[in-house]
């Protein structure tokens, strides 16, 4: 089961059943979390504060708050909660879809480690040369 560490030092496990999809609904306005899923290109990936609120209504049942959740969330930790909401997400499928899913995420994980290192490369290599 997907999980992460928050600032705190707490393990949160995530987990995506009918239950949290429909308290995911009740909390953020009628969010159809699944349905993002196959537009990693919505808003909705790049607004930490929206995927806290998504958590949170996830891990409610394990005595989450909000306040929480979000204070202290960013970098590494943020990156290891996105991830397991994602793979948490995809886990609720099962047989081709949930394959699929999968095999989607993880390329598209490779494609941004491929353009983050090449942005590195390009703005290394184009930098100016200091002066000593």
């Amino acid at each position: 089961m997907p999980s992460f560490t928050d600032a705190h030092g707490k393990t949160w496990s995530v987990r995506v059943d009918v239950a949290a999809l429909q308290r995911i609904k009740d909390e953020c306005d009628g969010l159809n979390l699944l349905s993002l899923l196959e537009d990693m290109t919505n808003p909705f990936w790049s607004d930490p504060a929206a995927q806290m609120k998504v958590l949170y209504a996830i891990l409610k049942p394990q005595g989450a708050s909000l306040e929480r959740l979000m204070d202290g969330m960013g970098g590494e930790i943020y990156n290891t909660a996105q991830e397991a909401l994602i793979e948490a997400c995809i886990d609720f499928f099962a047989g081709r879809r949930k394959e699929v899913l999968k095999v989607a995420w993880t390329k598209a994980k490779e494609e941004t480690e491929k353009a983050l290192q090449s942005a590195l490369k390009d703005l290394s290599g184009n930098a100016p040369e200091s002066q000593e």
